[in-house]
């Protein structure tokens, strides 16, 4: 091994050939272990303060949620509604992993809002160390990989929405950071238990989110086009590792071989947008290409693509561009001596490459999605596999242009020049600058600069959302989280609390839907635009009925009805309708669903309640809101019980006879 390190000291960024004893492939020399063995860089970026800032940052953030914030955000109600049962798939759209996950905190705690928000939280903690650990296993210093996470919180979609919403894109974003950092341990150690987690790491990412498989492609196009990288890799490993990736999601696997047809109608409907110039597509094309105005559709796709990676990025690139200017293309870095390196710079820089080649290999795809696939709509919350590594990519190239404290030394420098002296300190290279006076001085006040504008957007984020929370209007847009859900659910508590005799909400959207569950944990909750999420799907409705969507085949509904036996363990339960707005007649999509998935004709003398909030009420809280759901209502809600609902299978909790499913 000390041949191959002075070799490789030698020959800078040169690998050696690569094979061990046996002819097959080893771990690159001088990478027996990828954690860096001593600490460089100031105390801030210590391990142990990082690991502190990540916990009181997610703490914060939870207790915020818990405590001042009493809704559940756009994603999350979509959770709460669905998460009732088991099912091998919840819908075309989305793997059903973190719905299992969330289905199963309900089964033993129960639903509630610390139900949904510490799973979270703990979920987020897991990704910023994952994310953290590839950093410093890519090869950055302390300091480097410090910032790169800390950057984090300077992408809108991380440090803004990873706390008002985000679900499936937040698992994604921890399969992400662990099949790097498990690829890096496959490439630099190659054991068999590496291979074992890279595969469990990208099991997990397919199962987060279908974008999950967009991050695979570039990452392994990047493997694959670095010889050097390429000898490192065992095939018998990468075989097992795909082994145990198709084992953690051959339920996925299956779903999507069956409903091929259905995920590319997904995609023709979530990223293709047809102008009305456009000629109709052909039946049974799977790719939305125009017949007409193909070069409008590729400019629109151009440009939306270019809007959601600059909206993905922002502040991060500007603010990057402003503190370490040298990061731009084409302006001047200092040069590394090759003797001067040390085997940890050699991994930065093989890992630097290896991004390189991996946001290459990003860009042709997101211009094949545009050119031959057709896409013309791309929005900053989908960009998630194709940019969340770029703060790690980023900081490489800061620690290459700035080397202070980066990849060793400069090596020439006009005589009378500021230079550089080095410094052996814990095993590790720290360095700081020499003027021409002979006096030292920091050398990373650009690193303070950034770390100073985190703080601030960390703080700032914090402070917006409790003003957001007790000022209200113009501090935020639609304000969801300030409807007063409170107020309808105390108005449906004689139904469906305790007491009442009503085991399900049907609700004409997913936010009154799930917030009801968050009142009533014990009732169930449907959405008529969700329709795999039925009671037959979950198992609720008795026998008796036929087909996936409960109906009555052969018109023989009554007939059905009177086959199911009045036992104990059917029973007929009352049902509560509900939708916003001031409209007293029930909204056609209530009745067409009641009637389809109910098996339930709205009576014809049900009766319509009220519930209101005024608007001078709440403007007693929020001053500034101006709107009205109608003339002098804030917020309004109708709902009506219908007494019966269909027979179904009940479980006798707390002998109260609340319906689970079987």
């Amino acid at each position: 091994m000390t041949g191959d390190s002075d070799r490789l000291g030698r020959e800078g960024h040169r690998l050696n050939d690569g094979l061990g004893a046996d002819g097959g492939p080893r771990s690159f020399a001088g990478s027996r272990s990828i954690s860096h063995t001593g600490h460089s860089g100031p105390a801030w970026a210590r391990p142990g303060v990082v690991i502190g800032f990540i916990l009181c940052w997610a703490l914060s953030h939870l207790l915020l949620r818990v405590f001042l914030i009493p809704t559940l955000g756009v994603d999350h109600v979509e959770q709460a509604v669905a998460a009732q049962g088991w099912l091998l798939s919840y819908g075309p759209t989305q793997p059903p992993l973190y719905t299992w996950m969330q289905h199963a905190v309900f089964e033993l705690f129960g639903a509630s809002i610390l139900a949904v928000v510490v799973p979270k939280y703990l979920l987020v903690t897991a990704f910023m160390l994952s994310y953290f650990a590839a950093a410093r296993a890519t090869g950055l210093r302390d300091m480097h990989a410090a910032l790169a996470l800390f950057s984090l919180a300077l992408l809108y979609q991380i440090g803004w929405k990873f706390h008002s919403g985000l679900t499936h894109s937040l698992l994604m974003s921890l399969a992400i950071a662990l099949s790097l950092l498990t690829l890096v341990q496959v490439v630099e150690r190659g054991r068999s238990r590496d291979y074992l987690c890279f595969g469990a790491a990208v099991g997990l990412g397919i199962m987060s989110k279908y974008g999950f498989a967009a991050f695979l492609f570039a990452l392994l196009v990047a493997l694959l086009t670095d010889a050097r990288m390429r000898t490192r890799v065992s095939g018998r490993g990468m075989g097992l590792s795909a082994l145990v990736a198709l084992a953690v999601c051959a339920p996925l696997v299956w779903f999507g071989l069956t409903h091929m047809g259905t995920l590319a109608e997904v995609f023709r409907g979530t990223m293709v947008e047809t102008p009305a110039s456009a000629a109709p597509v052909q039946a049974g094309n799977p790719l939305h290409v125009w017949a007409a105005g193909w070069v409008e559709g590729r400019a629109e796709g151009l440009r939306s693509l270019a809007l959601a990676v600059l909206g993905f990025l922002s502040p991060l690139w500007l603010l990057l561009v402003l503190v370490y200017p040298r990061v731009l293309p084409g302006l001047a870095r200092p040069l590394c001596a090759a003797e001067d390196l040390v085997p940890s710079d050699m991994r930065a820089r093989r890992w630097a490459a290896f991004l390189r080649q991996f946001f290459v290999g990003v860009g042709l795809l997101l211009l094949a999605l545009v050119l031959i696939f057709g896409a013309t709509r791309f929005k900053e919350r989908w960009m998630h596999p194709f940019l969340l590594l770029a703060p790690i990519a980023l900081m490489h190239r800061v620690a290459r242009s700035y080397p202070e404290g980066g990849w060793g030394a400069v090596g020439e420098m006009s005589e009378g020049a500021p230079r550089l002296a080095e410094t052996a300190s814990n095993n590790s290279m720290q360095t700081t600058m020499v003027t021409r006076g002979g006096q030292t001085r920091g050398v990373a006040p650009r690193h303070r600069v950034m770390l100073a504008l985190v703080v601030f957007f960390v703080v700032f984020v914090v402070g917006y959302r409790i003003a957001e929370q007790t000022l209200g209007p113009p501090l935020c847009g639609k304000c969801r989280e300030l409807t007063p859900y409170a107020r309808l659910a105390e108005a449906l508590a004689p139904h469906l609390g305790p007491a009442g005799g009503a085991w399900a909400v049907l609700a004409s959207d997913e936010h009154i839907a799930g917030n009801m569950r968050m009142h009533f944990p014990g009732r169930a909750v449907f959405v008529p635009h969700y329709a795999a999420w039925s009671p037959r799907a979950f198992g609720m409705l008795a026998d008796g009925v036929d087909g996936a969507d409960g109906r009555v085949g052969d018109g023989a509904e009554d007939a059905a009805r009177d086959n199911i036996s009045r036992d104990d363990t059917s029973s007929v339960g009352a049902c509560v309708l509900v939708w916003s707005g001031a409209e007293d007649s029930v909204p056609a999509q209530l009745r067409a669903d009641l009637a389809e998935r109910f098996l339930t004709e709205l009576p014809e003398s049900v009766g319509v309640n009220r519930v209101q909030v005024p608007l001078a009420e709440f403007k007693k809280r929020f001053p500034k809101w101006k709107r009205e759901v109608a003339p002098g209502l804030a917020f309004a809600w109708r709902y009506a019980v219908v007494p019966d609902c269909g027979r179904l299978q009940v479980a006798q909790v707390n002998g109260g006879g609340l319906p689970s499913p079987r």
